[in-house]
């Protein structure tokens, strides 16, 4: 059995919420709910707002909330009321709580926006399978913790844990000035960890770090997102433009228009393109 109803009017699904348990409060202007599999489906095809305590809070287009029935209260048909123009209307209660013990999965997309009291993010879509512990960012990623002086972390996909603060991912990341967000530094490996309370990230496996058309390659970095500074070891190596010089160890400060390296025990080879036709 589906149906399609007006969110405003669902006082009836407020659902069991055990005093020691945390709970979601969802407010929309529409949602349609169906049962699959012992679980209640929400979907809010016209966007939401919900809101964890004191947690977080999420802002979306487009939202799919699944339930466990063991914690949804019965469906009911909700009292009707008539307008000034005579038609009949349903009354207006825009919120729906539950247990966040109780929900199954939470996807949000249509540029989804996390944010708490540390944080702020936006992404294309949303979701998580543990009643909001832990969140999978993708699509194009803005994430920054508040007080960070300003910079964003941008990127692709990202795993975030919220007991932890940290975020996770694979893929290539940019860090930008939330003054000058035309401009970045950009960093990928294959593991990389970023610290949001400690200001720090580590890269692991095959690390690089790409500016003014060079690259830095190593097997770990770490960053201080504080100092805006890259430390790198296990053979690092600057390669471009038919250039390769290896180092022991590189330490390279960083800003959105200028970067400062200093290396120690350097060898390899330089390769300088000439400015005469032909040569």
């Amino acid at each position: 059995m589906r149906f399609a109803v007006v969110l405003a009017v669902l006082a009836v699904l407020i659902a069991v919420v055990p005093a020691h348990a945390a709970s979601l409060s969802v407010y929309a202007p529409q949602m349609t709910i169906g049962r699959s599999n012992g679980a209640v489906v929400l979907t809010f095809p016209k966007g939401l707002s919900a809101v964890s305590g004191g947690e977080y809070r999420v802002s979306a287009g487009y939202g799919r909330i699944v339930v466990s029935s063991a914690g949804f209260a019965p469906l009911e048909q909700p009292d009707k009321a008539t307008s000034d123009s005579g038609e009949t209307e349903l009354p207006r209660l825009p919120r729906a709580r539950f247990s966040t013990g109780n929900i199954r999965s939470m996807r949000f997309s249509g540029r989804a926006v996390l944010r708490s009291e540390d944080y702020e993010g936006s992404m294309d879509s949303l979701v998580s399978k543990d009643g909001g512990r832990t969140w999978t960012l993708s699509g194009k990623v803005e994430f920054k913790a508040l007080g960070d002086a300003g910079r964003t972390v941008c990127g692709e996909r990202f795993v975030f844990s919220r007991d932890e603060m940290m975020l996770h991912t694979d893929r290539a990341i940019e860090i930008r000035d939330s003054d000058s967000p035309a401009s970045g530094t950009s960093f990928c490996s294959q593991d990389t960890v970023i610290d949001l309370r400690a200001r720090q990230a580590a890269l692991s496996g095959n690390a690089g770090f790409s500016f003014a058309g060079y690259a830095l390659r190593s097997e770990r970095m770490t960053i201080d997102l504080e100092e805006q500074k890259l430390t790198a070891e296990g053979s690092p190596r600057f390669v471009g433009d038919g250039s390769e010089v290896s180092a022991k160890e590189v330490v390279v400060f960083f800003s959105d228009d200028e970067v400062t390296v200093e290396a120690t025990e350097l060898s390899g080879h330089l390769s300088f393109r000439s400015q005469t036709d032909g040569a």
